[in-house]
C-alpha cells in the first residue's frame, strides 16, 4: 500500500497524471486527506495489521505512540532509490528503476485490478 499526503499531486510536476492513475487503485494507493500526516495514518494501519513499513523515515514524531513498530528492524524496513534502482537490502530488493513515471506505469496498471473510486483516508 502507498500512502501520500494530500498535497502530493501539487509537487509532482510531471509526473501528476500518474498519480492519478495510481489514485484509481485505493486498495494500493491512499492519499490522505487534507490537515492529517499520512505518516501518523501509514503507521496506524501498519499497525492494525502487523503490516511492515519500508522507508528511509525514522518516524521520531510518532516513536512514543508506534514505539513496538518503529524499533522492530523486521517491520520497520529501510529503503530508497539509489543510482537508479529501488532498494531494499532487507527483502533482498535492487531492482532498476523504469526511464519514467509513464512507463513505470505502464508496467504496473495490467497487474492492478480496477478498483471503485478511490477512499480518502
Amino acid at each position: 500500500m502507498l500512502y501520500f499526503d494530500a498535497n502530493a499531486r501539487y509537487r509532482l510536476g510531471d509526473e501528476r497524471a500518474v498519480y492519478e492513475l495510481l489514485l484509481e487503485h485505493p486498495r494500493h494507493c491512499i492519499e490522505v486527506a487534507s490537515g492529517k500526516r499520512a505518516d501518523g495514518v501509514l503507521l496506524r494501519m501498519a499497525t492494525a495489521c502487523k503490516g511492515c513499513v519500508v522507508s528511509r523515515d525514522k518516524y521520531r514524531d510518532f516513536r512514543k505512540r508506534y514505539r513496538r513498530l518503529i524499533d522492530d528492524p523486521a517491520r520497520l524496513l529501510g529503503g530508497g532509490v539509489r543510482e537508479r534502482c529501488l532498494r531494499v537490502p532487507q527483502l533482498q530488493i535492487d531492482v532498476p528503476l523504469p526511464a519514467s513515471a509513464q512507463e513505470a506505469w505502464e508496467r504496473l496498471a495490467p497487474l492492478l485490478v480496477k478498483d471503485v473510486p478511490r477512499a480518502r483516508a
